[in-house]
């Protein structure tokens, strides 16, 4: 009996040792699967993300498109400011060229209604030589210097005048009988009729000098036309 007994005594506390343990052994493992987060938990959050991430690209892309739109919508208007900027400035070439031009006119033109005056008198110098000229030998004696020296001071006036017609770029028309008509250096009075040394549509006489400012006319040459009868 002592030996059962004793026997039991010791196999008592083995027992508790191995109860004690199999209990700690669960429980560590209960922990151990409490504290383990399960797999699926980490696979969610991932796929969250994944189906987010579009999101995030298309907010990105739609800030591009607009940038591209504003950049191309700048370059246009800059093309067309281009465009206006070109125009301004050919239009202030013209108006610089055209300002250069009238000036330039004004200058050389300046003295053209002073200079259609003193042409009369160009024309009255003329016609005294002419008739000077033609005075008859026995009415100017060959001694009298009088006659001589008016009529040098006559042509000295006519000279005078021509060379300040040529400071002015003033100069006259040269036409002469027989000249092929031209209506714009001549202006025709009268017609004559055609002869075999004056044919049709020349000029027969001379009845005022013509006269040019810078290649412009001042006067035109009043003339006589000769016409077929």
């Amino acid at each position: 009996m002592l030996t059962r007994f004793s026997r039991r005594a010791v196999q008592a506390p083995q027992r508790l040792a191995a109860v004690a343990s199999a209990s700690t052994g669960s429980w560590m493992s209960q922990c151990r699967w409490q504290t383990t987060p399960p797999p699926e938990a980490d696979e969610e959050p991932k796929a969250e993300k994944k189906a987010e991430e579009p999101k995030k690209e298309e907010p990105k892309k739609q800030a591009v498109d607009e940038s591209a739109a504003k950049i191309k919508k700048l370059e246009e208007q800059n093309a067309e400011l281009k465009k206006e900027l070109a125009y301004v400035q050919a239009d202030a070439q013209n108006a610089r060229r055209i300002g250069r031009e009238d000036t330039e006119k004004a200058k050389n033109f300046a003295v053209t209604g002073f200079a259609k005056d003193m042409i009369e008198v160009a024309d009255t110098l003329d016609r005294a030589i002419e008739a000077l000229n033609k005075l008859p030998a026995d009415l100017v004696p060959a001694e009298d210097k009088s006659f001589k020296n008016v009529l040098t001071g006559v042509k000295m006036c006519d000279s005078v005048l021509m060379s300040a017609f040529n400071k002015h770029s003033i100069s006259k028309v040269e036409v002469k009988p027989g000249t092929e008509f031209d209506c714009n250096v001549h202006e025709a009075l009268f017609n004559a009729p055609a002869t075999e040394e004056i044919g049709a549509g020349k000029i027969t006489a001379v009845i005022k000098t013509g006269y040019t400012i810078k290649e412009r006319v001042l006067r035109a040459a009043q003339v006589g036309v000769a016409e077929k009868q």
